[in-house]
């Protein structure tokens, strides 16, 4: 796994809140994170946020209850972004059995 999320250096992120991008990694299907990661990142399952930036990340539910880990990223279009989409793994923290 790797982490391809990038990191916000847009101006407008000084504010946003969201768990360290190193703390979570992502392959082309999953995102992996902790409990703690995953209640830090805001839930949008019914919009998108507003203020777009690379490296902007949140979290959605589908109709099946599956959560997605979602960020703002380049696109092949300039002057656009696009939105990778992984489905969200969180770690069950405690002492392996």
């Amino acid at each position: 796994m790797s982490n391809a999320i990038p990191a916000i250096t847009s101006p407008l992120g000084k504010d946003w809140k969201q768990p360290d991008r190193r703390h979570i990694l992502v392959d082309d299907q999953i995102a992996v994170m902790s409990k703690e990661a995953f209640s830090m990142l805001a839930d949008y399952s019914r919009s998108i946020p507003s203020g777009k930036y690379r490296g902007k990340m949140w979290k959605s539910v589908d109709e099946q209850g599956k959560w997605h880990l979602r960020w703002y990223d380049v696109s092949h279009a300039p002057g656009y972004l696009s939105i990778p989409t992984r489905e969200i793994v969180v770690l069950e923290e405690g002492p392996a059995q």
